[in-house]
């Protein structure tokens, strides 16, 4: 009896355990074929989300939200860092600011070129940015001299910090509203974006012109060079001969760089004093910054000797360019603007500048980003007005007193126009007019005191 009651036990478990197994195998069948049928379904309905045009539109409007957040972060940090220096008394740290506020200028500009806004306020803004950028540099490299800021400078940062507390307001407004991008759809039925910018106002942009502007000096231009690579050692015989009455004395190469564009950054020693110098790969100097202080001297040179001493180097640089605008006297520094010019036409986009040492006659910085990127043969429109034409724009209240052929920019694009040198109610003006539309294009105020037109 024992025997067939555990066999009887045994059955059953066999039992029991084959009806297990056959459960689990349907479960199993049937998990499988729901998991396959709701993939299929995801699948089929992620394929429908990626071909429909509302998909692409969430990413695109995705990708302009980013670059508005990361402008409203560069503007909020670039307030904040010009506030701290307008507070510092240490000249290493106002240095460190400079440094992070220019990267954060460069930064905004190409945030704010990506955005579908009206023209006017982008090429506003990006005006705005670059002014940022090149000042913070510009004084910087002075702050090496004199060790802490100007008056005057400290009222330009003030200025200018004024206008990027405004445009942080306006930015962060426009980035927290649901309706800030707008689809428009044509007769065609193509989608169009833009973004609604009536929160940034006109009056945000008004500002002085600053001391070492020239026309133009602050434009945006094509950043990229297109040039043929040379060796580092090629690069280094074409950079001893340029220097060569500035008695070189050592070349080292750095490193290969991605900066404004893709240059050579070598260390050179010229008088023995140390600097860098960044090339374009076929050699051209594109940028060179001293890496040393002085002390600020009294005695300086007059600002025509400071122009024929620019001028010079640009000849060894094989710079096509003449010296056109000249600042005041800035730390022991002048600061010479050179543009290109092809017979009566001035090249705005083609410019160079050059800080030259009041002291010692010699050229202490050199930038010609610009002209490496933007110097080339050009055609000209045939159809342009006459000069007499153009005239007809100008305010009945002011008087012409020469006038010029332009090539200038706006924004990244180039306009051919005419140049008017303007007088009115005792202030000088230049006055642009586009030579085929003739629409007003652009007006700067030429400040008595602060720059002087002194080569033409």
């Amino acid at each position: 009896m024992a025997r067939e009651y555990q066999n009887d036990r045994i059955a059953e478990r066999r039992t029991n355990k084959s009806i297990w197994l056959g459960f689990t195998s349907i479960v199993a069948v049937l998990a499988i074929g729901l998991s396959t049928y709701f993939g299929i379904k995801y699948h089929e309905a992620r394929k429908v989300d990626l071909n429909s045009s509302s998909y692409y539109e969430r990413q695109i409007a995705n990708v302009y939200h980013q670059s508005l957040y990361r402008l409203s972060d560069s503007l909020d940090n670039s307030e904040a860092n010009l506030g701290k220096i307008l507070v510092s008394n240490d000249s290493n740290q106002i240095q460190k600011l400079l440094i992070k506020t220019e990267g954060l200028a460069e930064s905004a500009v190409d945030d704010m070129n990506t955005l579908p806004a009206e023209e006017d306020i982008v090429n506003s803004a990006s005006r705005y940015f670059n002014q940022l950028s090149d000042y913070c540099k510009n004084i910087g490299e002075g702050l090496s001299t004199s060790g802490k800021l100007t008056k005057e400078q400290k009222d330009n940062l003030r200025n200018l910090k004024n206008v990027g507390s405004s445009l942080s307001k306006s930015f962060r407004k426009i980035s927290q509203k649901d309706d800030t991008i707008i689809w428009n759809t044509n007769s065609g039925g193509s989608r169009t974006m833009s973004i609604f910018m009536d929160d940034v106002k006109e009056n945000t942009f008004e500002y002085p012109q600053l001391v070492y502007d020239g026309p133009f000096s602050d434009s945006v231009t094509k950043k990229t060079f297109d040039v043929k690579a040379i060796s580092h050692d090629e690069v280094e015989k074409k950079l001893r001969e340029a220097f060569k009455e500035y008695n070189v004395s050592k070349i080292e190469f750095k490193q290969e760089v991605d900066a404004k564009a893709q240059v050579y950054l070598f260390d050179i020693t010229l008088d023995g004093d140390n600097y860098y110098i960044e090339t374009a790969k076929d050699g051209t100097v594109a940028q060179l910054n001293a890496n040393f202080t002085t002390e600020t001297t009294k005695n300086t040179m007059p600002e025509d000797q400071c122009s024929d001493a620019a001028a010079k180097m640009a000849k060894a640089l094989g710079y096509d360019v003449s010296p056109m605008w000249v600042s005041q006297t800035i730390d022991g520094r002048v600061y010479v603007n050179m543009i290109s010019r092809e017979g009566r036409t001035l090249l705005y986009p083609d410019m160079v500048k050059m800080a030259v040492d009041c002291s010692t006659g010699k050229v202490v910085g050199i930038d010609a980003y610009g002209y490496i990127a933007n110097h080339k043969k050009r055609q000209y429109p045939t159809d342009y007005i006459t000069v007499e034409s153009a005239k007809e724009v100008l305010n009945d209240e002011v008087v012409v007193n020469r006038h010029f052929m332009a090539v200038v920019p706006k924004g990244n694009k180039e306009v051919f126009c005419y140049e008017f040198h303007c007088t009115s109610g005792g202030d000088d003006y230049l006055i642009y007019i586009d030579a085929q539309n003739k629409k007003e294009v652009e007006i700067l105020k030429i400040v008595d005191g602060q720059m002087g037109y002194t080569v033409m």
